[in-house]
């Protein structure tokens, strides 16, 4: 990237490109590369300045100088590194691919046997066989050109997950792609998900820290497209160390008939945005948007929600639940564009949040933007702390304060967990948002 820099200064976050290099990329992949890093040079970080920033400030990013962590991660994913553990949900028996700062860990990763003509790769090793499906679908959804965030991952593209299933497929087994971040650095994973007509999967992408939980930057980038009547459950786990910082653009694109349901919970890093958008692109696509997310002590968690109604008869439906407490902040932005041609589209939004805190906040934008006349559409936001009665009857039945607010906090998003359709996934993340939960109620008591 050196002519990148040649007669001015970069940003420091494209610093380590030099060491990087492009040697061994395909020119196509150069090119890409560096067309990224010019856009990510021009705009720099976002700020809140711009109004689809104006709650969440990522200087903290910046100031903590990180570095890219991909210049000796591939040994240490290759040996797997002692303080690096990668344990499945219990029960769960998933096809597992597992990436250890950014880069493929084949010693933790369990791939088993896939039905015939799916692959489940890492980016790196699609790349070095040539497989066009990988070219054809690196950027083709995320552009970069005007989202800064996506422009600094593929910058920095070198590995992923990358998954395809033919016509057809039935992957039974749930595919777990984990992303594990073993030391402080900034980390950019990739993951690429084709779905061609009829195809039908179970997909969890997963980001957890190592052992020593560091401090760290995780930039990720996910693309998923779906084929004609393609069926996909994509559950996304933010639960990264309490010190991370954590920033995610999810593109979806659905064809005629697809039906898209994701599910996203952000319950760890102590700053994580995610924006979700998907495009319903032919007639007939439905999606469903479920999220749940916490923030406690001074986390802050931020989710912008977009949904593109293109095509007649589509159907969308969204429903986000947070839970705050201490000094815990979160924003909500969901937008849902209904264009011209769109008749027929039905589509619902809904926000909740439970605040168990006076000095917890909750900034929530629900938006309906219709440009055509046959549409059923609603949206909604609530902002509300536990039924006084509820608690009293828990205390009443001898449940003690935190407890009683821990259950009622529980059964708050319990609608949304238990969605999932994977018992051990739900019961897990459940346990991950409860601890926080009972230590406020402790506070209050």
């Amino acid at each position: 990237m050196t002519a990148l820099a040649a007669g001015k200064k970069i940003d420091p976050l494209l610093a380590d490109l030099d060491r990087d290099g492009l040697a061994g990329d395909p020119d196509w992949l150069a090119k890409l590369r560096r067309r990224a890093a010019a856009s990510f040079d021009a705009h720099g970080l976002p700020t809140p300045k711009q109004e689809a920033w104006k709650y969440t400030d990522l200087s903290a990013i910046r100031s903590r100088g990180y570095r890219w962590g991909g210049i000796d991660a591939g040994e240490r994913a290759r040996d797997g590194g002692d303080s690096i553990e990668h344990t499945p949900f219990v029960g769960l028996d998933p096809i597992s691919i597992v990436f250890v700062d950014g880069v493929f860990a084949e010693r933790l990763s369990d791939l088993g046997v896939a039905p015939r003509g799916v692959r489940i790769v890492s980016i790196a090793d699609a790349l070095s066989r040539g497989e066009s499906w990988v070219r054809e679908g690196l950027s083709a959804l995320a552009h970069f050109e005007d989202r800064s965030l996506v422009a600094l991952n593929t910058a920095y593209l070198r590995d992923g997950a990358a998954i395809y299933l033919p016509e057809r497929a039935v992957v039974e087994r749930p595919i777990h792609v984990r992303f594990l971040s073993s030391r402080e650095a900034a980390h950019h994973p990739r993951m690429l998900f084709c779905a061609m007509k009829d195809a039908e999967a179970t997909l969890i992408e997963d980001y957890a820290p190592g052992a020593d939980r560091p401090a760290y930057y995780n930039n990720a980038v996910s693309e998923l497209s779906l084929g004609a009547n393609a069926r996909l459950r994509h559950i996304r786990i933010e639960n990264e160390a309490s010190a991370a910082h954590h920033t995610a653009t999810v593109q979806v694109l659905q064809r005629a008939h697809s039906r898209y349901q994701g599910f996203n919970i952000s319950v760890g890093a102590s700053l994580a945005r995610i924006d979700t958008n998907v495009a319903l692109n032919e007639a007939g696509s439905e999606a469903e948007l479920w999220g749940v997310y916490s923030a406690f002590g001074n986390r802050h968690v931020d989710n912008h929600t977009f949904v593109d109604h293109t095509e007649p008869s589509c159907t969308s439906r969204e429903t986000y639940k947070g839970i705050l407490g201490e000094r815990g902040r979160a924003v909500f932005n969901g937008r849902v564009l209904v264009r011209p041609d769109a008749q027929k589209t039905n589509a619902v939004q809904r926000n909740q949040n439970l605040l168990l805190s006076t000095d917890a906040r909750v900034d929530t934008k629900p938006e309906l933007e219709i440009y055509a006349d046959d549409v059923k559409c609603a949206h909604g936001a609530t902002v509300g702390q536990l039924d006084p009665a509820a608690l009293f009857y828990l205390r009443s039945r001898g449940l003690g304060v935190a407890e009683a607010r821990a259950v009622l906090s529980r059964a708050f998003v319990s609608d949304v967990l238990d969605r999932i359709g994977q018992e051990t996934i739900a019961k897990s993340l459940a346990l991950a948002l409860m601890p926080a939960v009972e230590a406020n109620g402790k506070e209050q008591a």
